[in-house]
């Protein structure tokens, strides 16, 4: 664990431009089924100078006394995501753990980033845990499976995946919840266990902004630098 959990206010000056520009793009469903809903392609090829904004943002408030581009080197993928109602609904209408979804790491990076951009939800957030004592990866395999069907809109048991999504949600425990208040950011080490909140109703959708940072050299990581007091 390299990063702190941060959160802040108004990223962009310019929300709604973000927003406007982003219903420009064309969304891709993932062949493979790796997450819910849509995704452009990463914004260094589509706008490379709004991806250096973005990123350049995030590591001078990790890294604030630190020329960002001659001191830190990193590489990201960022894109626009949007996940409908239909996209979540089994999630949504589990009693047991209501509009929670699959708890993961983003093994493949460092620094994890959502910036939420749907104006009128604010609870369609994103949620850390930390695993109990007796959590046991017996079923990654059909978690994969029974997730990866849903997603590619394949026919799934609906009282398996149920069963499935809270074994995996109960396996740990609650550490703290990020509300997707709109144009604000949420920051975590990538290795945190984590899941989006979905607070949706019949055709609205949860539109963020994700970045993956990982490859960062840095003078120090902020945790291991706390631990040396």
């Amino acid at each position: 664990m390299n990063f702190p959990i941060l959160q802040t206010n108004n990223f962009f000056d310019k929300p709604f431009d973000i927003l406007e520009y982003a219903n420009t793009l064309n969304f891709e469903k993932d062949k493979n089924g790796r997450y819910p809903g849509k995704r452009t392609k990463s914004l260094h090829i589509l706008n490379n100078s709004l991806f250096n904004h973005i990123n350049s943002k995030v590591i001078r408030l990790l890294y604030p006394e630190y020329q960002v581009f001659s001191n830190i080197h990193w590489t990201a993928n960022t894109y626009f995501q949007k996940i409908n109602y239909s996209d979540v609904t089994l999630n949504i209408k589990n009693l047991e753990n209501k509009g929670v979804g699959w708890v993961h790491t983003d093994r493949e990076s460092m620094i994890t980033i959502l910036i939420y951009l749907t104006p009128s939800n604010i609870n369609s957030g994103t949620s850390i845990y930390v695993k109990k004592n007796d959590l046991s990866f017996d079923d990654a395999e059909m978690q994969y499976t029974v997730k990866r069907d849903f997603y590619l809109n394949k026919n799934v048991d609906e009282k398996k995946y149920l069963e499935v999504l809270n074994k995996n949600i109960n396996n740990y425990n609650l550490l703290c919840k990020s509300n997707s208040i709109f144009n604000s950011m949420f920051l975590f080490d990538s290795s945190h266990f984590h899941s989006a909140n979905f607070d949706l109703e019949e055709n609205e959708e949860r539109i963020t902004l994700l970045s993956f940072i990982n490859n960062i050299t840095v003078p120090y990581f902020p945790i291991p630098e706390m631990n040396k007091i």
